[in-house]
């Protein structure tokens, strides 16, 4: 019927607009560069590129995924709309070896690109304050 259609089309979540990564700064260089896409240290063992459609989980993303990883980092401001690979909204998975913790991230869906990030997707790049034990402690959006 056509109430059970509109209750249907309430159930589905629309796709975000704008996509976050954070990635370490010399590799995401190199690909400007090389004028490559960008693909994690991770995507082979992980089968995509996990990205964020909300800015405030990134600190405690980096918290948990890469606070033992030396090296600058930045966050990239994605349009969704330019990027090549398929986004699918999934819950949040294991970065390489490292468990997701969902104290942290909670049942909350995550983008996840099937494909490198295309350096036209990005429209925007944020540099990240780390302390010297490598602890994310802010983004300068």
């Amino acid at each position: 019927t056509r109430r059970e259609r509109e209750r249907e089309k309430t159930n589905i979540m629309a796709a975000p607009t704008t996509l976050y990564h954070l990635v370490p700064e010399g590799e995401w260089r190199a690909c400007q560069e090389e004028k490559r896409r960008y693909y994690p240290a991770t995507y082979e063992q992980d089968g995509f590129t996990h990205m964020s459609d909300n800015s405030d989980v990134l600190i405690s993303i980096g918290n948990h995924f890469y606070k033992d990883v030396e090296g600058e980092y930045l966050v990239l401001d994605v349009d969704a709309g330019k990027l090549k690979g398929e986004v699918k909204m999934e819950p949040a998975a294991p970065v390489g070896n490292k468990t997701s913790d969902t104290e942290i991230l909670g049942q909350k869906l995550f983008p996840h690109l099937y494909g490198g990030i295309n350096l036209d997707a990005v429209t925007n790049e944020f540099r990240v304050v780390r302390g010297d034990d490598g602890t994310f402690k802010e983004l300068l959006l």
